[in-house]
């Protein structure tokens, strides 16, 4: 650092060359004047409603979250386990189908409203779960869903790298 320091204070007069126009200055500090109250609160207006944004989504998420979880936790240990596998499991290829570079912006919208109508269906099977806890054909529902929303979810990506090699 202190290098560089010397090597610019050394070669002042070569960056010193040309001096700006007659009142650019006295120009520069009225547009500065002019133009910051209206962006200082356009930005501060803007800074509150992303961060009001971000507090909902956080709390919808955390909120969502929590919900699966309670329902979890009337299965019995083995079961929770092979949710909470299938959940980390498909959420990391969510994660990874809407991070990568799709050139068609529909298509990875049709992907993500595909995913959500799927979701639907588990908040169906939740629905029966809480009415018939101890209902085996519910809790193999519950996992059947989980694995073929893998298996859903593994058949997208293979598809999206296939057509990346095209």
């Amino acid at each position: 650092m202190k290098e560089i320091e010397r090597i610019i204070k050394a070669g002042k007069e070569e960056f010193d060359i040309v001096e700006p126009s007659e009142g650019h200055f006295d120009r520069f500090r009225n547009k500065l004047k002019k133009d910051s109250p209206g962006n200082l609160f356009i930005m501060k207006f803007a800074a509150m409603i992303l961060a009001g944004i971000f507090i909902s989504a956080a709390i919808w998420i955390y909120m969502d979250i929590d919900k699966n979880n309670d329902t979890v936790t009337e299965f019995t240990p083995e079961i929770q386990q092979t949710i909470y596998y299938y959940n980390s499991l498909n959420w990391e290829m969510e994660s990874r189908i809407m991070e990568m570079p799709i050139d068609d912006k529909k298509e990875k919208k049709k992907i993500k409203e595909d995913l959500d109508k799927y979701e639907e269906n588990y908040n169906q099977l939740i629905n029966d779960m809480l009415k018939y806890p101890n209902d085996e054909r519910v809790i193999n529902a519950v996992i059947e869903y989980h694995r073929s929303k893998s298996e859903m979810l593994e058949h997208i990506i293979e598809q999206l790298n296939q057509q990346r090699r095209i």
